[in-house]
């Protein structure tokens, strides 16, 4: 049990670093970047999407060399790539280095990060923290990467879930929309428990979370902790069936920090 406890808080400090170094770095650093270095912020994104390209294409090939071999040897090869990209984008004096670098990243992005593995494997995600810190980004750009990877994926804020399931019950359209919230290899659902929740749409999450725990994968954002999800739900009994199918069967990511908006607020202000 210690040697499992160790594993995963080796493994999450690895993930949290990777994402902070790849994923996050271009919204907090690009202007610095492209200031640094006389490009456009512009041109600093641009070579981040040749990275997402790279990591698009070397994913589903990291995947099948996971699934063979195990993940030890190439998350370990995945994170020596990691440092050379950083260390390259660190030294990088032109836009050709900037994107031969983010193109390295690429691969390391591609090949060491936990993103839409899940979902081939019918498995849930959770992410939660305080407004502004990149939950609802974060989701999103799991869910890009599942559509890269050809995963099919529906997003929902969960307070215009509520409204149409409303509307559905009122024009009889809910098997048409329980059917698209359980069709989807990935249901994403952001700002759970913004919204007042109904008796009819705590029903319809029951049936549509039954039926995916053998279809497919959910991930859920939201500003508060899973403690009090219950609350959430109208009906006690029904929290209970749902959550025992989602929370106790989720990985989960907790993010902390300012937020983003804020920061990046202040920078424009402090450039103008």
């Amino acid at each position: 049990m210690q040697r499992r406890t160790t594993t995963t808080v080796v493994l999450g400090v690895a993930q949290t670093l990777g994402w902070a170094s790849s994923y996050y770095l271009p919204a907090v650093l690009a202007g610095a970047i492209g200031k640094d270095i006389g490009i456009s912020t512009s041109t600093v994104f641009g070579a981040f999407s040749v990275a997402l390209l790279v990591a698009a294409g070397i994913g589903p090939v990291a995947g099948r060399r996971i699934d063979r071999l195990g993940g030890r040897s190439v998350l370990i090869a995945s994170n020596l790539v990691f440092a050379a990209g950083l260390a390259a984008l660190s030294q990088a004096s032109s836009a050709v280095h900037v994107f031969a670098a983010w193109a390295l990243m690429g691969l390391a992005m591609g090949s060491g990060l936990y993103e839409a593995a899940f979902a081939r494997r019918q498995q849930n995600l959770i992410v939660v923290g305080p407004t502004g810190v990149g939950k609802t980004w974060l989701a999103c750009a799991f869910g890009h990467q599942a559509c890269r990877l050809k995963i099919p994926v529906t997003f929902y804020r969960t307070s215009d879930l509520y409204e149409d399931i409303g509307e559905a019950v009122h024009d009889g359209s809910l098997p048409k929309l329980k059917l698209t919230l359980s069709k989807p290899s990935l249901l994403i659902l952001d700002d759970f428990g913004i919204g007042e929740m109904s008796a009819s749409a705590a029903q319809v999450l029951l049936d549509v979370v039954d039926r995916r725990m053998r279809t497919g994968s959910l991930l859920l954002t939201s500003q508060y902790p899973t403690e009090k999800w219950h609350s959430f739900f109208p009906d006690p009994t029904i929290a209970d069936a749902v959550l025992d199918r989602v929370v106790h069967q989720a990985h989960r990511i907790q993010l902390k920090g300012e937020s983003m908006r804020k920061l990046q607020g202040r920078k424009r202000l402090e450039e103008a």
